[in-house]
């Protein structure tokens, strides 16, 4: 005889579920109720010039249920992702010049170092320039 939620596991299997579900729901509901603090964090990040903190920020904002933070959020998201899409671009430029003249290439990287700290990517632009 089976039991009440049946006796061949697809009651253990319902009750997984939606206890994952409870715990995707209870996890959601306590980043929505984080998020003014971190879009405060953000806008921070932004006036004290570190747009890559910022955008990552904003970006974790924006993907949250629709509330007053992420529509303030998804503006930030528009003001940092053009400028940070140009600064992939330019490091993508540098690389491809190090290609054809490594010292020219090689002066450029070196030069977009302040700006790849700014947007967190100063790892990455050293591993270009060392790479060259």
């Amino acid at each position: 005889m089976s039991g009440p939620l049946g006796g061949d596991g697809r009651g253990a299997r319902l009750l997984e579920r939606a206890e994952r579900q409870q715990r995707e729901h209870s996890d959601l509901a306590t980043r929505v109720g984080k998020a003014p603090a971190l879009l405060t964090a953000a806008e921070a990040h932004e006036q004290q010039g570190h747009p890559g903190a910022a955008l990552r920020i904003y970006q974790e904002i924006a993907a949250l249920p629709a509330n007053e933070a992420s529509a303030v959020a998804k503006q930030g998201l528009g003001r940092l992702s053009e400028p940070a899409e140009a600064f992939a671009r330019a490091v993508a430029e540098a690389v491809r010049l190090a290609e054809t003249d490594l010292v020219k290439g090689g002066s450029r990287l070196a030069a977009l170092m302040a700006e790849a700290v700014a947007w967190d990517r100063s790892d990455e632009v050293e591993r270009q320039r060392a790479a060259v």
